[in-house]
């Protein structure tokens, strides 16, 4: 076997045996998992611009709203993590259900060592909103921020905002830009 190989397989054993070692062990070091459930709202964007004129449309949806978020402790007051937070929602009452939020690497700081504390959250990945029944959807890069109180170990509230350009087009001289945006309040768990 390669040394190179070698040494980067032992690495990564260590690395996820410490991890794992230090998991739920209540210091924000080490594993960490985030399950949270709320209500949300959706909106889709189109600007349409075309000789010197522009105008813009959106629709808003309010929906349920998850967040998971799957990562590690850097040390009492960082984490880094994968965030996913999706509203789901039907327009109007209809049958055809959407998904809409990002999925984003994400670093939440915590001004407190410990519970009770305010922690802050930013992010960047990919936005999408997603026709359920079509399987279709529109993505994009994406920016995630974030608010929120640890009001004891492991439970938290906390509020985001997602925004994505998902779309750029040219229809009969008109230039389109789609973008989506969210709002959530939820409440979760963090197991740490």
């Amino acid at each position: 076997m390669h040394p190179r190989l070698l040494t980067l397989g032992l690495a990564c054993t260590l690395l996820l045996t410490a991890t794992w070692a230090q998991a739920f062990d209540d210091q924000r070091q080490g594993f960490a998992l985030g399950l949270g459930v709320g209500l949300g709202s959706a909106r889709r964007t189109i600007d349409a611009t075309a000789g010197g004129l522009s105008a813009s449309l959106s629709n808003d949806h309010g929906g349920f709203a998850t967040a998971l978020r799957l990562g590690g402790g850097l040390n009492d007051r960082w984490l880094l993590c994968y965030t996913s937070q999706v509203v789901f929602f039907s327009p109007d009452g209809s049958d055809v259900r959407f998904a809409q939020g990002i999925g984003a690497i994400s670093a939440l700081y915590f001004l407190q060592p410990q519970a009770p504390s305010l922690f802050f959250e930013a992010g960047l990945g990919q936005g999408a909103l997603v026709d359920v029944d079509r399987n279709e959807s529109d993505t994009g890069i994406g920016l995630l921020l974030g608010l929120g109180y640890e009001v004891s170990r492991h439970w938290e509230f906390g509020m985001s905002f997602s925004y994505a350009k998902v779309g750029e087009d040219t229809v009969d001289g008109f230039d389109l830009d789609a973008s989506i945006s969210t709002v959530q309040v939820t409440v979760g768990w963090l197991g740490y």
